[in-house]
């Protein structure tokens, strides 16, 4: 059986036109230094969670309705990481405007209404990016969500305008373009699974980080992973 640190899930948000993606963008608060200014999918890691889909679910709705019962558990504790969270910086969250509750409601409406399950992923770092005393080795379950273009377009106006979606990091709109080009770079293995789902293989990676495809279906709960893979960190506790 295989061992695993832990369990992340994640939406790629894409609209009508194939060019343009809706992903997070690290600020200079996240605790793992090297990923901060680098793109990231919205979503987050299993708490209590029986399913890759309840903790979409969750996350999704704790970020955008901003009324959560987080956990204190912090991203170096999730990673097994002893001195990554030394580093975080709350500053950039200080004084935000955020988009209006309604217009993340209907986001947030929409994003359930268009949810289908993409891919499993297998994600290896080197342990000198992330401050772990081993390589970290995770699992990734990525769902896909498509939203109208006049949806996309009026949250595009938004952040625009220097609001925000979430509190978590930034929101940004991007295009395939500046994937390619590397204007920004991705997170935990991010570029790459990006560039598997919309066939965009040129997408820069990191040579440190290993990403590989899982055969089969996102799986019902996580109690049929534990068949295959031992988790070092319970993602049903």
């Amino acid at each position: 059986m295989e061992s695993i640190r832990h369990h992340s899930v994640s939406v790629l948000i894409l609209t009508d036109e194939p060019e343009r993606a809706l992903v997070g963008l690290y600020d200079d608060s996240y605790p793992v230094e090297f990923f901060r200014g680098h793109f990231n999918l919205l979503g987050g890691n299993s708490r209590e969670d029986s399913s890759p889909l309840t903790t979409l679910t969750r996350e999704l709705t704790e970020e955008l309705t901003h009324i959560s019962a987080r956990s204190d558990e912090t991203v170096g504790a999730i990673i097994g990481s002893v001195t990554a969270d030394q580093s975080k910086n709350d500053a950039p969250l200080r004084g935000r405007i955020y988009t209006s509750p309604a217009l993340r409601h209907v986001f947030l409406k929409a994003l359930f209404a268009t949810l289908t399950p993409h891919r499993d992923y297998q994600v290896q770092i080197e342990k000198e990016y992330v401050k772990t005393p081993h390589n970290l080795r995770y699992l990734t379950s990525v769902y896909l969500a498509r939203i109208d273009c006049s949806l996309f377009n009026e949250l595009d106006h938004a952040l625009s305008n220097h609001e925000e979606l979430t509190d978590e990091g930034y929101t940004r709109i991007v295009s395939t373009h500046d994937l390619r080009r590397g204007t920004i770079r991705g997170a935990w293995g991010y570029a790459t699974i990006i560039g598997e789902i919309l066939g965009i293989p040129s997408i820069p990676e990191y040579p440190f980080i290993k990403v590989v495809p899982l055969e089969g279906k996102i799986r019902n709960t996580f109690q049929d992973y534990k068949k295959d893979f031992m988790y070092q960190r319970d993602p049903e506790c």
